[in-house]
């Protein structure tokens, strides 16, 4: 009786929320990317015996599959990190109902593992069991291995919902596992090759699937419990940190008349969980190169992919937080436009902040010159490049991207279906694809070393004319203000 009341609020929930055109196609876009990834999966799946039998010299599938199992289910925990909705923000609307908590709490726990990401594996298991059972490999075996290999996918549904609140566990596991697969890439050690027998270990010994049934049941039975023992208003929304104090930040009044915004922003950062995730993230996002073997290679098709990288090395800051402006600020907004605030005083404040970060950025990223020169000069050109436009083409994005943050609470901002969806992905298109064409156009005519120079001369461009620019965008703001209170009262 309560599951069917829950499903019914649940059903009106979805039908009455407002719904708008980009709404829509960030839904078909959704499933676009989930179907793509289905197709892949299905591919893999039914071309898994050629595959093995071409790179693997005939080895058994079972055997290749386990030893290489660990890359795909880390990328999988780490998507799942980014993209996947827990149930906090629904939870809280449920607590003034006479339902009971444990109910409240079994019934979102539940409704949490009906994502794609939880289905779409299938279109390789599947596949994979029948190429498994055609070529007459166990079948009992079989059967408890594929299960086995489907069960880990949940146990990395449960782990996610208790690691969401702890980015230091998070940060440590994506640092170990890029160590762990450098060190097995340049053959120093090769772990992969002990830890296949823990996950083919089904296969051999069909009972073992009985643990991968138990650490489900045991991670479930936890998440419960944590929900169960948060369930309460001032733990799911609040969770302010202890320690209020900030730390002396008097540095910031170096930036003269923009030292105001800056300190405010400063303060929003070491004071509030939420925004604190775009420091830890930023820091991940200058080693993000270290996780693809991109060794500089002077064939031409490789230079579109050096670009994107050089674009996010230097810009996670600019994207994490620049995208949100002035989302950020959305819970008082509306008295920031009862004060006499200058709008090109407070975008220009975001820009600094935002240039600042990339230069920290660009130094840390020094460290790629054990890669070559080449590289790293175009790193700096892509950060030059980054602080002269793509830093405006973010905040011009934040305009039409508004939505209401809620600072108080712990929820990772990129884990808020909110505040990193397909719409923001959309408009992200466009920054990626335009330095990548200029570099492009540039090579053809002036060769390698002049197309940085173009991408570095569009920055400098682009930091000289700052004015006019900021200017547009303040004009922007104005014309969008109204629009943006409504937003940022939407829940």
């Amino acid at each position: 009786m309560i599951q069917k009341l829950l499903v019914s609020l649940q059903k009106k929930q979805f039908s009455r929320r407002a719904k708008s055109g980009i709404d829509i196609w960030v839904a078909v876009l959704k499933w676009f990317a989930f179907g793509y990834l289905a197709l892949i999966f299905l591919i893999l799946g039914i071309g898994i015996n050629k595959i093995v039998l071409k790179e693997f010299d005939g080895q058994s599938i079972v055997d290749v599959v386990s030893r290489f199992f660990i890359f795909y289910l880390s990328s999988e925990l780490i998507m799942r990190y980014f993209f996947q909705k827990m149930p906090v923000a629904m939870l809280k609307h449920y607590l003034v109902l006479s339902i009971k908590k444990k109910e409240i709490v079994s019934f979102f726990v539940k409704r949490t593992f009906l994502t794609p990401f939880n289905f779409v594996q299938l279109f390789f298991y599947i596949p994979l069991l029948v190429n498994l059972l055609r070529f007459d490999y166990n079948i009992v075996g079989s059967i408890f291995w594929v299960v086995s290999l489907y069960l880990l996918s949940f146990i990395m549904h449960l782990l996610v919902v208790l690691i969401e609140n702890n980015k230091t566990v998070f940060i440590a596991f994506v640092i170990g596992i890029i160590g762990f697969g450098a060190i097995t890439y340049y053959e120093i050690f090769d772990f992969t090759s002990y830890i296949q027998h823990i996950f083919s270990a089904t296969y051999y010994y069909p009972f073992l699937v009985v643990l991968f049934v138990g650490i489900f049941y045991l991670l479930y039975r936890l998440v419960l419990r944590f929900y169960l023992s948060s369930l309460y208003i001032d733990v799911l929304d609040i969770k302010k940190d202890i320690d209020r104090n900030v730390s002396d930040i008097s540095w910031v009044e170096k930036f003269g008349k923009h030292s105001l915004f800056i300190k405010n922003d400063v303060k929003l950062i070491l004071r509030n969980k939420r925004a604190k995730s775009v420091i830890l993230m930023s820091i991940v996002f200058v080693f993000y190169a270290f996780i693809f073997d991109f060794g500089f290679r002077s064939a031409s098709n490789s230079y579109g992919f050096q670009v994107f990288l050089g674009y996010f090395v230097t810009g996670g800051f600019m994207m994490l937080f620049g995208q949100y402006v002035p989302s950020w600020d959305s819970s008082h907004y509306s008295l920031i436009l009862t004060q006499k605030v200058s709008f090109h005083e407070y975008l220009e404040s975001k820009w600094v902040m935002i240039s600042f970060a990339t230069l920290i950025s660009i130094l840390l990223c020094s460290v790629y010159l054990i890669k070559g020169l080449d590289f790293y000069l175009l790193i700096v050109s892509m950060g030059i490049y980054n602080i002269g436009i793509s830093s405006f083409l973010v905040l011009y994005t934040g305009i039409y991207t508004r939505f209401p943050i809620d600072l108080t609470s712990a929820k990772n901002i990129m884990g808020d279906k909110k505040a990193f969806n397909a719409r923001s992905f959309v408009m992200v298109i466009p920054q990626l694809l335009i330095p990548v064409v200029i570099f492009y156009c540039a090579d053809w005519v002036l060769g390698y070393y002049g197309a940085l120079g173009c991408l570095a001369l569009c920055g400098v461009l682009g930091i000289v004319f700052r004015k006019y620019t900021i200017r547009y965008l303040a004009d922007l703001n104005k014309k969008e203000k109204y629009n943006m209170i409504i937003d940022f009262k939407k829940k």
